[in-house]
């Protein structure tokens, strides 16, 4: 992944610092590839990772997990009663 990300960060990072492009370049792939490692994407294809866990932020926390409205249990009493043992 540090080879593969070293070639387009090359004329980026020459832009920038021109004295040691190749050492730099080197070490920001290397990091990248590092950080890219790491990241889990629960197996999604990372655009719709990104659309769900947008989605989840956005949406009411009054919803399940399949996303339907949740009613409120407001005017409803709940008894409580234990049945008697002899």
């Amino acid at each position: 992944m540090t080879a593969i990300l070293f070639f387009p960060l090359l004329p980026i990072v020459s832009i920038v610092e021109p004295e040691h492009p190749w050492v730099t370049t080197i070490a920001l792939s290397g990091a990248c590839s590092w950080v890219m490692s790491q990241i889990d994407l629960q197996g999604k294809f990372m655009p719709v990772f990104f659309k769900d866990m947008i989605s989840f932020l956005a949406r009411p926390k009054t919803t399940n997990l399949v996303g339907q409205k949740i009613n409120r249990l407001r005017r409803y009493r709940i008894e409580w009663r234990l049945p008697e043992v002899d």
